[in-house]
């Protein structure tokens, strides 16, 4: 059975054959893609326009209560190593080929030789990313800060079965 945790670690063939073959509707929706496309595919919780058009809904929303469910994989972005796979959270070190898997994949600038030693990456402090981390950072203090006022508790009960 094709699930999204299987298709996080199997190759793009396997998911277009297996998840997207199901169906020849759904086959068509990717024939424009390669392999290589639908493995790169981000689903769910871990595609940041889906996450930011669910939470930008939910925060437009007035009136009523709103919830955002993402459903995301274990491990993800570990590739071979433990994307998808149940002992993710039991792993406590990266080889080298899951780190250089890793570090491709993220396009994190670290060359060959120094992933055995597995070094901390930080982007310069004027780079692009660091200026957007430190941006949205500002940004979302704030938010937390002025939406306090308005947060109020609640309580979850459980159903009596």
């Amino acid at each position: 059975m094709a699930t999204i945790r299987t298709t996080s670690w199997r190759d793009g063939k396997w998911t277009r054959d297996h998840f997207f073959g199901k169906y020849p509707e759904l086959l068509k929706l990717v024939a424009n893609l390669t392999d290589a496309d639908l493995k790169k595919l981000n689903r769910g919780g871990h595609d940041p326009q889906k996450v930011y058009a669910a939470y930008h809904a939910a925060t437009s929303t007035r009136g009523r209560p709103t919830c955002v469910l993402a459903k995301t994989v274990k491990g993800y972005g570990m590739g071979e190593a433990g994307e998808g796979k149940n002992p993710t959270h039991q792993l406590k070190k990266l080889g080298g080929e899951a780190l250089k898997a890793f570090r491709d994949r993220y396009r994190i600038p670290i060359p060959d030789e120094q992933i055995p030693e597995a070094p901390y990456y930080k982007p310069a402090d004027n780079s692009p990313s660091s200026r957007t981390c430190s941006s949205v950072a500002r940004r979302w203090a704030v938010t937390c800060r002025s939406d306090a006022s308005r947060r109020r508790p609640f309580l979850c009960r459980r159903s009596k079965s």
